[in-house]
């Protein structure tokens, strides 16, 4: 994907861009990474390295620890992601898979807009239903997990940078928030 593109999933056009970054676990430009089609630091198996940061009730090692579960738990077939920590961050090497699969689901963001705190797993069924109530919500009702609109725009972004990714990129009217 160009910059622009997902630049505009974010901010919105130009002429009508909206701040929406600083309620979301994940920089623009870790997600700008992954949409590029060469990064200069990806490796064979389209790993970045993310500097991630512990919530402040937790520490960096139980964040590694908590990586390494989740990692172990998962069916990877391209060698394991490289893990490692100091006293304040953790660095780990993960490709966009990885990313949405291992480390976001750990994030306070994920227990508070997507999950109940108590869900260990994340099924592609349970997310599948979970993003067919996003698109099908209502303003002005009840929505059962998290902020609805936050949860579309996590949707539309992910769905995009997957598309490209995979060879079919979505038309712009495709990403807009009435397609999700």
């Amino acid at each position: 994907m160009k910059r622009q593109e997902i630049e505009e999933l974010f901010y919105g056009k130009r002429h009508q861009e909206r701040r929406f970054t600083q309620d979301f676990p994940i920089l623009p430009d870790v997600w700008f990474a992954y949409a590029e089609d060469e990064h200069e630091d990806r490796d064979e198996n389209g790993r970045l390295p993310l500097l991630l940061t512990p919530h402040n009730t937790s520490d960096a090692g139980t964040l590694a620890g908590a990586l390494r579960r989740r990692l172990a738990a998962e069916d990877i077939t391209t060698g394991r992601p490289q893990i490692l920590y100091n006293e304040s961050v953790v660095l780990a090497r993960f490709s966009f898979h990885e990313l949405l699969r291992i480390a976001l689901p750990l994030s306070d963001w994920w227990k508070r807009v997507v999950a109940t705190a108590s869900k260990q797993q994340w099924p592609r069924e349970e997310i599948v239903k979970l993003a067919h109530s996003v698109g099908e919500h209502k303003p002005g009702r009840r929505f059962a997990s998290g902020d609805p609109k936050l949860l579309k725009k996590f949707i539309i972004i992910v769905g995009a940078i997957e598309c490209d990714r995979n060879g079919n990129p979505q038309p712009a009217k495709a990403t807009s928030d009435a397609a999700t």
